[in-house]
């Protein structure tokens, strides 16, 4: 009854969430001229105005839903990790593979072409710009956040830790982190924990 009673109410993040997805697709939408062989200005201009938020949604969302679905469960840890690695991990590798084989295809017909190596189809797990694996650059960010978990049910304990959080991640989003070597994307991870944590809030 208590997992009936929660999905009822987390109705409206379905709703939301589907909302950024289908942003995030029309973000991502190119309709070429003939004429020019360019993106048709106004696929560009949309997108403009939705950018700014729609990955803080994204991020906010999925904080709230760790919390809502976890956290107030009591989730222990591994059931967590496990539970993560199939609904993040999995996909992750699965489309990683996907993009790989497609450029593998048609290598000659795209425009950023993939080196045929399985060192390189290595690396598109681990870099991701000029890598098949780029549009995928917000799993492996979420799948860190995700590896904090015992931070934010520990924090949940009480308000004050879940305030000194929210703090600690609010200076992190100021913090440069440009001098490390960019792996597993990391570079984005300053920039969304906050909303992630916004979102337990």
């Amino acid at each position: 009854k208590k997992f009936v009673d929660m999905k009822e109410k987390l109705e409206w993040v379905s709703i939301v969430r589907g909302i950024t997805i289908m942003l995030v697709v029309i973000y991502h939408v190119q309709l070429v001229d003939m004429s020019t062989g360019c993106n048709h200005r106004f696929c560009e201009i949309i997108p403009q105005v939705y950018l700014p938020f729609f990955m803080p949604v994204f991020f906010f969302i999925s904080g709230g839903l760790v919390y809502k679905s976890r956290i107030l469960r009591d989730c222990g840890t591994i059931e967590f990790y496990k539970d993560k690695f199939v609904r993040i991990l999995l996909p992750f590798i699965f489309f990683v593979t996907v993009y790989f084989s497609i450029k593998m295809l048609f290598n000659s017909m795209v425009k950023t072409p993939a080196e045929l190596s399985f060192i390189y189809y290595l690396k598109s797990f681990v870099y991701y710009t000029d890598y098949p694996s780029k549009p995928l650059w917000f799993l492996p960010t979420l799948a860190i956040m995700m590896l904090l978990y015992p931070i934010y049910k520990y924090a949940c304990e009480r308000d004050i830790r879940i305030i000194v959080l929210l703090v600690l991640t609010v200076v992190f989003y100021y913090v440069n982190i440009s001098y490390i070597p960019n792996v597993f994307n990391i570079d984005e991870l300053n920039k969304y924990l906050v909303f992630f944590c916004l979102g337990i809030v």
